[in-house]
């Protein structure tokens, strides 16, 4: 086994407390400096050693309001971080005798045309490779707004029959198989989810300040609120949302609790299968055989060199990183509900103190700021082809922006000529040249993947392109009509949806942007035959041309 950092301090005596050689607990406390103020949101960390907790910390306000404080016994919504949870009761019920992972979601499902038509598995949707566009991206695009009861989620995944991709053909992160898998729970399982969950996983760990949140009404004694950014320099706003998300999400616990449960990972006491976690943490393949990034609840990955084994969550105002190092059995997990800050960056950094002497250096660990000229930025400006998405570059002043198809505009920076980083995630990008030394393209570095994205050639409108695209058009699986009307040399759209808040660009014959979307256009000689709207994890949403 590789060697710990050399200043951890673990005592020779069991009962003795792992401790910390002198000045790193300084160094971590530097890290949430961010954090550790009595007039903003903040967070909670927790670093274990072989089992023993060696920093524990909170800082900053649990509620504004009421001037309480975030203390270690907090509880945090964990986002994402809730399906590992939703996926061992899953488990749990194959261990009962109840479903095989193998088994069709539709043999318990049966009133979601879309699992049956398309022979989805219930380890395809623990794995995110069954093709399900995400409930979240659809109930966003459909309405505008992310206020929505499930009652209209059910409505919108009955109506759905086609995918992203095949099942098993690719990869794509989608909540909506874990929100498929809940029902599967709450079907087989004869009780709410949150229950199950109750009875087979937190009683038995002695998790007594976790829950799974299916009602957004619901009391939750000692919670941090979660708070975002208004935009407009003036402070925090409360995030507040009407969604439970269960399932997906909605998992709510503290530091102590998720000890507990990180704990378990390696002797399992639930159930009788005592591999189930080394099952779950275990990287799915696709049906070519490759192996994906996840597992059956997990993420499967390396940081700096050393493997690890983890899971994220962002849910209006929270965000939540839990890291396990297996091989030096070092757990660090972050709980943040303040929305301005992200904890897997300040896990991350908190990982570079601790695994110091295992960590090697990365081509993107370059993170120095250089200052590039305005005609030097002007050449990144433009569109580069994500596929179903658009990564769109301009400039601001003395800064450039860059803009994902459905998600924020954030600015980069320059480490060098032609390399960027955002500061607000871990990701980075490398502007390619042609052999006249004009930008021809860009690699997208982020989470160990690198995207390579061409840059979208200009493009000369035709005078007749945009009135051959006026025209109702009609999405069945959504149940919607859109009108898209032209106002001089903009396209927009009149839907209820949130393609409305944005004009249509031209990209090319067949490539339209809206804003964070872009729509494909199906062309029959020179009428448009239909348009496809894509955003992330929602691709090719089609809408068919309507004849009158």
């Amino acid at each position: 086994m590789r060697k710990l950092a050399s200043w951890l301090l673990l005592a020779l005596a069991a009962a003795a407390p792992a401790q910390l050689a002198q000045g790193i607990e300084t160094k971590l406390d530097e890290v949430f400096k961010p954090w550790d103020k009595k007039d903003a949101p903040g967070g909670a960390v927790s670093v274990s050693v072989k089992g023993q907790i060696v920093y524990e910390k909170a800082f900053g306000m649990a509620n504004l309001e009421s001037n309480v404080p975030n203390t270690v016994d907090t509880v945090f919504d964990v986002g994402s971080v809730s399906k590992q949870f939703t996926a061992a009761c899953v488990m749990l019920l194959q261990d009962d005798g109840k479903l095989k992972l193998d088994d069709l979601a539709a043999d318990y499902l049966i009133e979601f045309p879309v699992l049956r038509d398309n022979k989805i598995t219930i380890r395809q949707l623990m794995s995110h490779t069954s093709g399900l566009r995400d409930y979240m991206s659809l109930m966003v695009f459909k309405s505008g707004k992310f206020a929505f009861e499930d009652a209209e989620v059910v409505e919108v995944l009955k109506g759905q029959s086609s995918l992203n991709f095949p099942p098993g053909a690719a990869w794509d992160y989608s909540n909506t198989g874990f929100y498929f898998l809940k029902k599967i729970v709450e079907k087989l399982g004869g009780k709410s989810l949150a229950e199950f969950a109750k009875e087979r996983l937190f009683r038995p760990l002695g998790m007594g300040h976790t829950q799974f949140l299916d009602d957004h009404s619901k009391l939750i004694p000692g919670r941090a609120f979660g708070y975002m950014d208004a935009g407009d320099g003036t402070g925090f706003r409360a995030g507040i949302t009407m969604i439970a998300a269960d399932g997906a999400g909605g998992l709510w616990t503290t530091l102590a609790d998720m000890h507990k449960w990180t704990q378990n990972w390696k002797n399992n006491r639930l159930g009788k299968d005592p591999a189930m976690f080394t099952a779950m943490q275990t990287k799915a393949k696709l049906s070519s055989g490759t192996d994906t990034i996840y597992g059956l609840g997990f993420f499967l990955n390396d940081y700096k060199g050393v493997a690890r084994i983890e899971h994220g969550g962002d849910f209006v105002g929270f965000h939540a990183q839990v890291n396990w190092f297996k091989e030096q059995d070092v757990v660090v997990a972050t709980f943040s509900n303040d929305g301005t800050q992200n904890a897997k960056t300040l896990n991350d950094k908190v990982v570079d103190v601790i695994l110091a002497d295992l960590l090697k250096p990365e081509p993107g660990d370059n993170k120095t700021e250089i200052k590039l000229s305005e005609k030097e930025l002007d050449e990144y400006v433009g569109t580069y082809d994500l596929g179903a998405a658009v990564l769109e570059f301009k400039r601001d002043g003395a800064h450039l922006k860059a803009q994902v198809t459905g998600q924020p505009e954030f600015e980069v920076f320059a480490s060098e000529k032609d390399k960027f980083f955002w500061k607000i995630v871990e990701a980075r990008l490398e502007f390619q040249r042609d052999e006249g030394g004009k930008i021809s393209g860009l690699t997208l570095y982020q989470g160990g993947a690198e995207i390579i994205c061409l840059r979208s050639k200009s493009f000369e409108t035709p005078p007749d392109m945009l009135d051959a695209l006026v025209g109702h058009y009609y999405s069945s699986e959504l149940d919607l009509v859109m009108n898209v009307k032209r106002d001089g040399d903009k396209l927009y759209s009149i839907s209820s949806t949130i393609l409305d808040a944005f004009p249509f660009t031209v990209i090319s014959a067949k490539k339209l942007s809206a804003g964070p979307l872009s729509i494909d256009i199906e062309w029959n000689e020179k009428q448009v035959k239909s348009i496809s709207v894509n955003m992330p994890r929602a691709t090719k949403m089609k809408f068919v041309r309507m004849s009158s």
